[in-house]
């Protein structure tokens, strides 16, 4: 091992200091350390818990510790080093992962799929028996959600000067489980393009929408949904069409943020805001035996806070960990892959739509031979575009710091190795005066003693 191997707490870089993460320390990693197997006892004692969220917790348990693994990353030009210890990789509740997923996919739809033109916020949120039906069968989610984007496009197309035969919408939607206080709430964010593209790919924007064309997409939303509800049979008759008459029936249609064409960096916020973790871990603190979160906003005249038990934090963690192999987000209209016009929309990621750039890069890869295009420009597009963002660009973007740069002479480190073996993590750690065994998990605690008084005019046999 070289002497200028160094465990650190933190990086310097010409942007700022990055710090080496320490899930160990946060309130969060704490208390599932102390509580999670007594509560995995009991919910399991009452057949409760699914598997996958089992899985979720004891993987979340292991992310960022030195104990599971890490990376090595060394200066070629001073011999300095540092470790990167490796994350869980799980969507569910963990705070880092989630937030590199968020930036992510923010930094991609901005980067490679939305052109520059204005988009919308688009917010469905539903009555709490049609959340429940979303919640407990994933196969209504798509027909609910395609209900509202056509709804959405019929409205632009009365909106927009366009042949209504063949005009489309550009959207990327977003499943959001959870609420501001930590409670299940299916709803929907779709970020939709402002303005329809025609057969061509030509685009015409749309210049006012207003609060009663939005009140109009709700009312067309509201009655599709009850309708589609009622066919499935969880409805009643005339459940359905009292919901119907009622002034405020629980559906709710927000369509006020909009994003102008050139404000890059406003898009990329609110795809982050759509695409934003469950809660914030840097919120949670503990009091005495609770844990104290710190909400967002105020609720309804309520506390600022949320004061829970150990066990109703996992509770709470538990309902809004997603089943797996679910999409958390999904393409629309000519964004959708599917599309024949997504490879025109997506060369012009961060630009001005011009057809005429892109037929003049068609024109110069089209075979001499066959006389055709054979997808010349999505080819040429896919090989230049990287497929995912490397681990140090994401936490420059997020922080505004670059891991990857010595602090000692400033050069650019590389990852040269990943340590996975345990005899070579435990020597490694050991001379570095980290902790060779990840933090002990309790062990479940026994039922509470119980205390019997021992009654003198009873004879026990």
């Amino acid at each position: 091992m070289s002497c200028a191997f160094e465990s650190k707490t933190f990086v310097q870089s010409t942007l700022g200091i990055y710090r080496v993460r320490r899930p160990e320390t946060s309130v969060l990693y704490k208390t599932i350390q102390n509580d999670l197997e007594s509560w995995l006892q009991e919910r399991s004692f009452n057949n409760e818990l699914p598997l996958f969220i089992e899985k979720e917790f004891r993987l979340f348990l292991r992310c960022g510790i030195l104990s599971y693994g890490f990376a090595r990353a060394h200066c070629a030009g001073c011999g300095h080093d540092f470790l990167i210890a490796f994350s869980c990789k799980r969507r569910g509740f963990c705070p880092s992962c989630n937030t590199r997923r968020m930036v992510e996919i923010a930094a991609h739809l901005v980067d490679e799929v939305f052109p520059q033109v204005p988009v919308r916020q688009w917010v469905l949120s539903l009555p709490k028996r049609f959340r429940y039906f979303l919640q407990h069968n994933q196969g209504y989610v798509r027909p609910v959600l395609a209900i509202m984007i056509k709804a959405i496009e019929k409205e632009l197309i009365r909106n927009v000067p366009c042949d209504s035969s063949g005009c489309r919408l550009g959207a990327v939607s977003f499943l959001q489980r959870f609420g501001s206080m930590l409670n299940l709430h299916f709803h929907f964010h779709s970020c939709v393009i402002d303005g329809l593209f025609d057969k061509e790919g030509n685009f015409y924007p749309i210049d006012y929408l207003s609060q009663d064309d939005i009140k109009a997409v709700e009312e067309k939303v509201r009655r599709k949904v009850i309708r589609f509800f009622l066919k499935k049979g969880l409805l009643e008759e005339e459940e359905a069409m009292n919901m119907l008459s009622w002034e405020h029936s629980g559906f709710s249609l927000n369509a006020t943020v909009r994003i102008e064409a050139e404000d890059r960096e406003g898009l990329e916020r609110l795809i982050r805001y759509c695409a934003r973790p469950i809660f914030a871990s840097s919120r949670l603190e503990k009091i005495g035996e609770k844990i104290r979160y710190v909400l967002s906003k105020r609720s309804r005249g309520k506390e600022w806070v949320l004061d829970l038990t150990p066990f109703e934090l996992l509770d709470r963690l538990a309902v809004l960990i997603p089943p797996p192999r679910l999409h958390r987000h999904m393409y629309h209209g000519v964004l959708a892959p599917n599309s024949p016009l997504r490879s025109r929309i997506v060369f012009f990621a961060g630009k001005e739509i011009d057809l005429r750039l892109f037929w003049d890069k068609v024109l110069q890869k089209e075979s001499k031979e066959d006389g055709f295009v054979k997808q010349a420009l999505i080819n040429e597009t896919e090989e230049n575009r990287p497929q995912k963002i490397g681990w140090a660009k994401l936490i420059s973007r997020i922080y505004e710091v670059m891991p990857l740069i010595c602090p000692i002479c400033s050069k650019e480190m590389k990852i040269i190795a990943f340590i996975e073996e345990r005899t070579s993590i435990e020597k490694i750690l050991i001379s570095l005066n980290e902790p060779e065994y990840p933090p002990k998990v309790a062990s479940a605690r026994g039922p509470p003693e119980m205390k019997f008084e021992y009654d003198q005019r009873v004879e026990y046999n």
